[in-house]
């Protein structure tokens, strides 16, 4: 005797409503005949509420996508407001101060040549201060020259302030600028993989290989800190740290693949693949 495994079927009834049942069959013998017993279950309710579900999330995973559109083009604006305005204004107070300064006499400047001269240094602070603060809202190398020039450059600012070592590498015959949302995107997953390593690693260098392989691009970052145990957040999308789970949301908004592998001790490597079609991606050869 054999039982049959249990099978979903979608049933249209008279009326023309639809219903979803569970089969399951079971074949016997009997006075010499073969018979079969069926056993169905309706599980509509079910499957609606599952319909919904992935509905409400389709719904939610649009809006993450929507939020993250319009929080870059807000840095853009931020970014070139602060160049426009301030920056330009600042650098006219130091055209200003400069003049200044020229056209006092030696009796003026003794004693207020000082103070210039310090409101000079304060001034160039801040211009350095918000040109940081441009490029972190949205640096131009992104837009100019792609993602591994972007990684490259925050990379070097990564260590000035932190003092863990990056080594970046690149491997592949070729550099590929990918559509923006994706660059963008996977710039903003290097910065909080580095944010991670800077606050919980512990780490004292850090490996980031960008590589093109095939119809594959391919990120990964890895430190050499304490790592800890996946069972805590094990679950995808469940990710108690939020850190991680942006990421993964990240990742999935541009269709790629998201891998993370770490263990007590053994440091943590945050993996990301995103498969390449020619329509999405323009080749420009090292170099060029």
């Amino acid at each position: 005797e054999a039982i049959r495994a249990l099978d979903e079927m979608r049933v249209i009834r008279k009326d023309g409503e639809i219903r979803w049942v569970i089969v399951s069959t079971k074949a016997y013998s009997l006075g010499g005949k073969n018979y079969r017993l069926g056993l169905s279950i309706d599980i509509t309710e079910r499957k609606r509420a599952e319909e919904a579900k992935n509905k409400a999330y389709e719904q939610l995973r649009y809006l993450r996508n929507r939020l993250s559109e319009v929080e870059e083009t807000e840095r853009r604006v931020l970014a070139r407001e602060l160049h426009d305005r301030v920056g330009q204004n600042l650098t006219a107070l130091g055209i200003n101060f400069n003049i200044i300064r020229s056209q006092l006499s030696k009796d003026s400047l003794e004693v207020i040549g000082s103070r210039i001269d310090d409101s000079l240094e304060v001034l160039e602070e801040t211009i350095a201060q918000v040109r940081d603060v441009m490029a972190e809202l949205r640096p131009a190398v992104l837009d100019d020259y792609g993602l591994a020039a972007a990684v490259r450059w925050y990379v070097d600012l990564f260590t000035r302030r932190t003092g863990v070592s990056v080594r970046m590498e690149e491997t592949g015959e070729a550099v590929l600028r990918l559509p923006s949302s994706v660059e963008t995107n996977l710039f903003r997953i290097t910065q909080e993989a580095l944010t991670n390593v800077a606050r919980h690693a512990k780490a004292k260098q850090v490996k980031i290989q960008v590589d093109v392989g095939g119809k594959v691009f391919r990120l990964s970052i890895a430190d050499d800190g304490i790592g800890f145990d996946r069972s805590a957040i094990a679950v995808p999308g469940k990710e108690k740290n939020w850190g991680l789970r942006i990421m993964r949301e990240r990742v999935e908004a541009i269709g790629g693949d998201f891998q993370l592998n770490s263990a007590p001790g053994l440091g943590t490597e945050i993996i990301v693949q995103i498969p390449l079609s020619a329509e999405s991606s323009q080749e420009i050869h090292k170099g060029d």
